[in-house]
């Protein structure tokens, strides 16, 4: 199930062992049953937007796919990083409770 993405073999396993440790994460997560999840970082995806193309993050789309899979919702709408040359958004809220985070302005 390798893409066509620049990335070796090595780098693409890898990034399915990460997408892997994040849902096992996210699974002992839901097991205690939280009153609602909240997930901020650095997870540098590398993307212009949330909904646009994944191709640049170094998690290709397994980040996005493992949040829209788990009903989560990423409320970072603009990019967190910005050069003379590129915008990307490298920082991340991912919660299942949007309605919760008022502000997530950069």
């Amino acid at each position: 199930q390798f893409s066509s993405l620049p990335y070796s073999t090595f780098d693409q396993v890898l990034i399915i062992k990460i997408a892997s440790f994040l849902q096992g994460v996210l699974n002992r997560i839901y097991a205690e049953k939280p009153e609602s999840i909240l997930i901020i970082g650095d997870l540098n995806d590398k993307c212009i937007t949330w909904d646009s193309d994944h191709k640049e993050s170094e998690l290709n789309n397994k980040l996005h796919d493992l949040v829209v899979g788990n009903n989560l919702f990423q409320v970072i709408d603009e990019p967190t990083h910005t050069t003379a040359t590129s915008c990307t958004l490298l920082d991340v809220i991912i919660t299942d409770s949007p309605a919760y985070i008022q502000d997530a302005g950069c």
